[in-house]
């Protein structure tokens, strides 16, 4: 989709077939001659695979060393092996499908604690190995499985369980219409979670026609993943009524505990024989074996794929997921106008079209559909079929999508200003704000990479602030004191992570939006850089003041390094930022360092945590810069190098000297 936006070196590459990779677009060519090189990947690289901000140009420094004896690709992977990529990603594989950290739902037991008490891959390949009925002979956690399966490389044991240990925990119901209420609401988020539909927007958008869908590519504006999917599950492609799902949702007459209350009005006693699925924990749910489910006291049939009728349970539900994974695996999604699709395949490839697209906008911000599920034009529906096509293929590997989302041209460009081979900077195209085609000036119908500008990920953004001033970090299941029935209060902790946009429970599923609220509540509690439940404990400013004041060092070069380690850019010869400087001090930036200067030094730091270099990413920030003259213990660049051997390759796979390395 090159015209109407013409760019001289695109078009003639295209014209001369002289591509400077197989596969890749004209534009794609130009993006590629506009990669902001290997500092700029390796700024956006550090958030999207270990959840947090550089925290020195030294760390980026020994990246882009590691980065030139190997490659992208490799360094991707290298950083997987990283305590940080499997706390992260535990933590965006819940948030996936939508683990309540607060509320009547959030059962921090089972997904918050450890019963294994040692990470390894050996539990999820058991889980991917067999039926839930198994016994994986030591009882686990959802949290250890969370682990196993990032360490495994293949999330799709997460997604089974998931689906039995995510229903236990709720509030008591007293009432027939709360029983069904209930399970309406947790089948609609079986729905947002693993297969990105609602079914209320299904009559007018689907797999097989949508209202704003034509056969002409100029003026279609929904281009759908070849598959009727909706049909296959639901027996229409506009959907069915909402009962006919909910009953594998029920608790009643197939759970037997724990759970925070019952719905057993007047039930004669259920006591089946039980198990617990892959012999899990307790606390992840006890279910009546699957023959010994009782009948639906709501007598609501159940479809999903097939009639299943009134025993349905998450037993059948589960099974019908396992089918479509375990025949999906390792085959990239077929190609062709064939729209026919059976059940299980639908389920599994609707999850994988989520988990990509998911993924894809952890890293940019943006999502590759609008809201109700598919994508607008023809790049984002190619893109979203290419990285769950990856997932499918790679045996659902977390790793295969990083790489290919962390390898995409888009990634790391250059800003607007210096965009080179194109006479405007509107040369992407329209996959971060696909609207763009409808603007009034044809020159702007592409993106630019001022369109992919977004605020960082809620949690990278929280854990980056946590991580470069050393804070403890919050609780991730916060725990609720009781006011009576149905009631929890949360300390401040909880508040902070939801208001700054966390998945905190279903009713508080998450954002990245930047608004005048959220900004008034980071401020609240990072404006004057002191842990808000911290206790007075030593933290990162604390041992750089006394580091400064041991050197006899200036404001200025206390400052540098303050600078350095929050944005990653120790420069401060800009005169406008240094006047505003002063005023926030209320010092001079020449004055001899002492124990007085703290809260001034304290403001500062608040004040770029608050910044938009700080909260915002898409952009590449400042490269090639000197380090800071004060140098606080270990932030040398010996330091970082031998954190980043240890981290990734076990302390044996880096050489580290005082300014370079070499791999062993």
């Amino acid at each position: 989709m090159i015209a109407p936006r013409v760019h001289r070196l695109a078009a003639g590459l295209a014209a001369a077939g002289l591509l400077l990779v197989p596969g890749c677009d004209a534009e794609d060519q130009v993006a590629l001659l506009n990669d902001a090189g290997d500092a700029a990947f390796v700024q956006r690289l550090v958030p999207l695979m270990w959840g947090r901000s550089p925290t020195s140009t030294q760390e980026v420094r020994v990246l882009v060393d590691l980065l030139a004896a190997t490659s992208r690709e490799e360094l991707v992977r290298s950083m997987a092996r990283a305590p940080a990529y499997l706390e992260h990603w535990q933590d965006n594989l819940m948030d996936l499908t939508g683990v309540n950290r607060i509320g009547a739902r959030a059962n921090g037991g089972c997904y918050g604690e450890s019963a294994l008490g040692e990470d390894g891959p050996e539990l999820a390949a058991f889980v991917r190995s067999n039926g839930a009925e198994s016994d994986f002979g030591r009882p686990w956690t959802m949290y250890d499985l969370s682990r196993s399966a990032v360490l495994l490389d293949d999330l799709s044991p997460w997604f089974e369980a998931d689906l039995y240990a995510h229903l236990v925990y709720d509030n008591p119901v007293m009432n027939i219409s709360e029983t069904e209420a209930i399970r309406l609401n947790l089948a609609e988020l079986f729905q947002r979670n693993y297969l990105h539909r609602e079914m209320a927007c299904l009559p007018c958008h689907n797999s097989e026609a949508s209202v704003t869908g034509t056969d002409n590519p100029e003026t279609d504006r929904t281009w759908e993943v070849p598959g009727h999917f909706e049909g296959a599950l639901f027996g229409a492609s506009g959907g069915m009524e909402m009962n006919r799902l909910h009953g594998f949702f029920r608790r009643d007459g197939a759970i037997v505990g724990p759970s925070q209350g019952t719905d057993e009005e007047e039930q004669p006693l259920y006591d089946p024989r039980t198990t617990t699925p892959w012999g899990g924990e307790d606390i992840c749910g006890v279910w009546g074996v699957p023959d010994e489910i009782r009948e639906d006291r709501l007598e609501l049939p159940v479809y999903f794929t097939k009639e299943i009728g009134t025993s349905a349970s998450m037993w059948d539900l589960e099974g019908i997921l396992r089918e479509g994974l375990d025949g999906l695996r390792g085959q990239p999604l077929a190609e062709g106008a064939d729209p026919a699709v059976d059940g299980p395949a639908a389920f599994a490839t609707l999850l994988s079209l989520s988990v990509a697209e998911r993924v894809w906008k952890e890293a940019f911000g943006y999502g590759l559909t609008l809201s109700h599920g598919f994508p607008r034009n023809q790049e984002q529906r190619d893109l979203l079929t290419h990285l769950a096509s990856t997932w499918i293929a790679g045996d659902y590997s977390l790793l295969d999508l990083l790489v290919e989302v962390a390898t995409h041209p888009y990634f790391a460009l250059n800003a607007p200003r210096d965009v080179v081979e194109s006479d405007t900077a509107y040369f992407l195209s329209p996959i971060f704000q696909p609207f763009s085609v409808e603007d009034e000036d044809p020159a702007r119908h592409g993106n630019s990479v001022g369109d992919g500008v977004r605020r960082q990920a809620s949690r990278t953004l929280l854990r980056a602030a946590y991580w470069a001033l050393d804070w403890p970090g919050l609780a991730d299941f916060p725990v609720g004191v009781s006011d009576g029935p149905g009631s929890l209060t949360y300390q401040d902790d909880a508040w902070i992570q939801a208001a700054l946009g966390l998945t905190m429970k279903d009713s508080s599923s998450g954002f990245r939006s930047l608004d005048f609220q959220t900004l008034l509540a980071w401020e609240s509690w990072f404006g004057q850089c002191t842990d808000p439940m911290g206790g007075g404990a030593e933290d990162w400013v604390d041992r750089l003041i006394a580091a400064g004041t041991d050197a006899g060092s200036t404001v200025e070069d206390v400052l540098s390094a303050l600078k350095d380690r929050i944005l990653t850019d120790p420069d401060l010869s800009t005169e406008g930022e240094r006047a505003v400087l002063r005023d926030v001090l209320g010092f001079g930036l020449d004055e001899r360092l002492t124990e007085e200067h703290e809260p001034g030094l304290r403001r500062v730091c608040g004040l770029w945590l608050s910044s938009p270099q700080f909260q915002l990413g898409g952009v590449p920030g400042p490269a090639g810069l000197d380090a800071p003259a004060l140098v606080v213990a270990g932030s040398r660049y010996q330091d970082y190098c031998e954190a980043a051997d240890e981290a990734m390759f076990d302390g044996s796979g880096i050489a580290c000297s005082g300014d370079s390395l070499e791999l062993r």
